[in-house]
């Protein structure tokens, strides 16, 4: 068919070098191009984060890395399990590193589900 034959068969037509940050279209201008014709691009941009200070504020990620930094304490609690503090108390190192492991896969469903875009297709 048609469109399978446009999928599979068309090497690509434009190239973009991220160094340089330009798009190289490979393409016949007078053929390809015509009036009333478009393209379009969906671009993403890396940000220095010393300029983008706001992405440190966004509460999906205080929750995720202080459900790391809990997973990281109860690993290193699990060292010393069953020793008792002054006044007769035990920390549970086990229950801390499970209780974030559950908290992290949370975040994880979270993010997969709340905030990724859906999967391109193509209907034809």
């Amino acid at each position: 068919s048609e469109i399978n034959e446009n999928l599979f068969n068309q090497s690509p037509s434009f190239r973009f070098n991220r160094h340089s940050d330009k798009i190289y279209l490979d393409i016949d201008w007078d053929k390809e191009l015509t009036v009333n014709k478009y393209l379009l691009f969906e671009c993403y941009k890396a940000v220095d984060p010393e300029d983008l200070t706001d992405a440190y504020n966004d509460l999906w990620l205080k929750k995720y890395v202080t459900a790391i930094f809990k997973r990281q304490w109860g690993s290193n609690l699990l060292k010393y399990e069953g020793m008792q503090l002054p006044g007769g108390t035990t920390l549970n190192g086990r229950q801390i590193f499970d209780d974030a492991t559950t908290e992290i896969q949370m975040l994880d469903d979270e993010i997969y589900t709340k905030y990724q875009l859906p999967d391109d297709f193509i209907v034809g």
